[in-house]
Parts: structure tokens; sequence; C-alpha cells
């Protein structure tokens, strides 16, 4: 117990951000989920936890780097029946995923698409698909956040994506104010360091450091390069920033249509903007069956002019079937939506 007063555990934005999965999954009520996700994410732990207690079957994978290795992994996906797509990455590798799947094929109401990135105030890059809707997640800083400044100091704060360099470097700065405040207020007597050299023993050295009470406190005053911290219990504690949630419509490689659906904070449900939550209802795949059928007398036959039928014994609404001749034997494929009735497309 004394070890947690003084070893902190703050999750990073790459660690909470993918929770907007699960609010997407509850709200859309989404029964399958393949979840891609690149190096910018961490994703290890979360294959229990991530859509635990929900009815959604779903795979989590690291996302291949290759246009060939991503084809390999949609189409795996694909043959498991997984309609519903999640890809975490960087803006590069999303436009190389949602290209692939758009040369797939992979579009239109039997596939959902979401895409998510680290990348701050960034918009979807269309030129990668001919067509495709996609629905987009960010992080964004807070109003006052003070990035802009920090980049422009000598050697100023320039890592990327500014979402991770602002975490890195606000937990620093509250580390380092925490401990000159344990430090002054004469928390820490005696206190010595060992050399991992000079240090032969097995087990850690007891201390009684309170670390994690003054590490609560926000300084007054204080500005944060990108979200203020929340620091609780060890798994509780992380950066507060907003995601924000869009939805782009493409076609031949331009936005056709662009909304603002809403954001998202760690901790609380998707605030969707008004009239918002109906438009999302569209990016959730929609199941299709094929019914395949024989033509045979008098339960399938053909009128004189060679139209497809059903019997009417069957379907009173079906058209007058000629009992003259049975033709050979042939295939009809249909296409029979979810809650539609069955419509004959052709033999």
């Amino acid at each position: 117990m004394e070890q947690s007063k003084y070893l902190i555990q703050v999750r990073p934005p790459g660690d909470t951000l993918p929770d907007i999965i699960r609010s997407l999954v509850t709200d859309l009520n989404i029964t399958n989920a393949g979840i891609l996700y690149d190096e910018s994410f961490v994703m290890d732990h979360k294959y229990r936890s991530l859509l635990l207690n929900l009815p959604t079957r779903h795979i989590i994978k690291p996302l291949e780097t290759t246009d060939a290795g991503i084809k390999d992994q949609l189409t795996r996906l694909e043959s498991v029946d997984i309609n519903n797509f999640f890809v975490l990455a960087s803006l590069a590798n999303l436009k190389m995923v949602y290209g692939v799947a758009s040369r797939k094929g992979m579009t239109g109401e039997k596939y959902a698409w979401f895409a998510g990135t680290k990348d701050s105030g960034q918009e979807f890059d269309q030129t990668c698909c001919e067509r495709m809707k996609v629905a987009f997640f960010h992080a964004s800083p807070i109003p006052s956040n003070i990035m802009r400044s920090l980049k422009t100091m000598k050697n100023g704060l320039t890592g990327m994506p500014e979402v991770d360099a602002g975490f890195y470097f606000d937990l620093a700065v509250r580390a380092a104010t925490s401990m000159k405040k344990l430090m002054a207020g004469g928390s820490l007597p005696n206190y010595s360091l060992s050399k991992c050299s000079e240090y032969t023993e097995t087990t850690p050295v007891a201390r009684s450091i309170d670390l994690l009470s003054v590490f609560k406190v926000d300084n007054p005053g204080m500005s944060y390069a990108y979200g203020p911290m929340k620091i609780s219990s060890n798994g509780l504690s992380m950066m507060n920033f907003k995601v924000n949630l869009l939805s782009y419509t493409i076609e031949s490689m331009k936005v056709a249509d662009r909304k603002e659906i809403g954001s998202w904070e760690w901790g609380s449900s998707i605030m969707y903007s008004p009239g918002m939550m109906n438009s999302m209802s569209g990016f959730r795949a929609t199941t299709v069956y094929r019914v395949v059928t024989v033509l045979q007398a008098p339960f399938m036959m053909m009128d004189e002019q060679g139209n497809s039928c059903f019997n009417k014994s069957f379907i009173s609404k079906s058209k007058t079937c000629s009992l003259e001749t049975t033709p050979e034997p042939k295939i009809l494929k249909s296409i029979v939506e979810r809650n539609s009735q069955v419509s004959i497309l052709g033999s």
C-alpha cells in the first residue's frame, strides 16, 4: 500500500481515446466489430476490457503495414462476418486502410466504417477513396491550451502528435512541482538514492512518501499544454481532453457531405449535436441475406415472357405463371434485406 502512494500510474491518451468505441457500439447497437490499430495506440490490455459485457462479437488486431497485408487482413475479417470496422491510426495509415477498402469494394450499406486518430484538428483525407462513408473522430485540446506558445520557444515542444507531447510535458511539470512541494514541506527527511549497480538487495527499498496526495492537487493558475490532469487512483488517472466526432460522405475523392456529430470525453456518453443521433443510425452495417432457389413447377415457374415468379399458392400477389412449359431448372439469386419482403431480381 505504501508503494501506491509514490508509484503513480497515469493513462496516456493512446490508452483512453479508444474507449469511445464502447460508446459507439452501445449507442448504435453494433453486434460485430473489427478493431485495427497501429503503434500510436495502446491496445495490448484492452482485448478483454474494451467491450466487456456487451453482446458484440469482436476481433482486435494490430494493423498490417502494407497494402497487401491490409487487403488480406480485411478479407479475413470479412470471411468471419465482420462488417463494422474501427481503425485507430495516424492519418497516413488511415488513408492506406481506407484506400484498400475502397478498391476492394467494401462500401455501401453492408459495411460501417469508423476512423480514429490522435492527430489534433485534422480532417479526414478524402483522396483515399472513390466512394466511402466514414465516422471520423480525433483528439482536441482545451481552448485555453498553451501548445502554440510552447512550440515557438527555444528548444520548444515540437513532438507529434500534439496530444502525446502535451500529455508528457504536463505530466513531467506536475511531477517536478509535486516533488518540490514535498521537499519544501520537509516530507523527505534523510532521503537518499542508490545507484542500480550498487544495490544488491532483492526487494525494493521501503519508503514512506505520500507523493500521490500532493500530485492530486492542482497548482492555482497553472496553464496546460493540452488538457488538465485528472489524478485519482491507479487505472483511473489520465489527462482530460475532448474527442470530436464527425461524419464524411465521399464521392469521387471529394467530400459530398460533412457533419459535426458531437463530442466525447472519457467517463461520459457521447454528447450529440441536435438531430445528429439519428444521422448516426446509418453507421451500422445492414445484414444482407442471399437467397437461392430452383425453378421447378408448380412451386417456381416462368411466365410466357420469361419473367420469374412465385406460385400463387405461396404468395397471393405473385404474377400469373404459365403451366404449358417447364424450362430447365435455373438458379435465381435475390437479395432480401432484414425486415423487407422477398423480391425477385431475375433469373
